[in-house]
């Protein structure tokens, strides 16, 4: 489960993180490959029933773009890419690799520009 950041003509990045704490943050090209910039394993505490992610996708100063993974408060992992996507749509995503059922639910959703509250 995670977020889709800066998504348009085919690349994007991918924020996801699995329930047992192992997490990624990929770029996604538009050829279709998959550069991982960051990865790691970081327990999450977890009510057994929700986990509150949060993903930040900003620009910086000189041009790179910052990406940053948490979970309930925590951060996870962190990444910088000094050849950063153009600006594109932003999305939930889910992926499912396992053979066993699979639910995830979204209560609150929210986009915010920088700057903004």
């Amino acid at each position: 489960m995670g977020f889709v950041c800066r998504e348009g003509e085919g690349s994007r990045y991918h924020l996801t993180t699995t329930l047992d704490g192992t997490w990624w943050i990929e770029k996604k090209l538009q050829g279709g490959g998959l550069v991982t910039l960051a990865q790691g394993t970081e327990s999450v505490a977890t009510d057994g029933v929700s986990v509150d992610l949060r993903a930040v996708c900003r620009d910086r100063q000189d041009g790179s773009v910052e990406l940053v993974l948490s979970a309930n408060g925590k951060r996870l992992g962190r990444a910088v890419d000094p050849d950063a996507l153009q600006a594109g749509t932003v999305g939930v995503a889910t992926v499912a690799g396992d053979p066993e059922p699979f639910h995830a639910y979204v209560n609150d959703f929210t986009v915010t520009a920088p700057g903004a509250r």
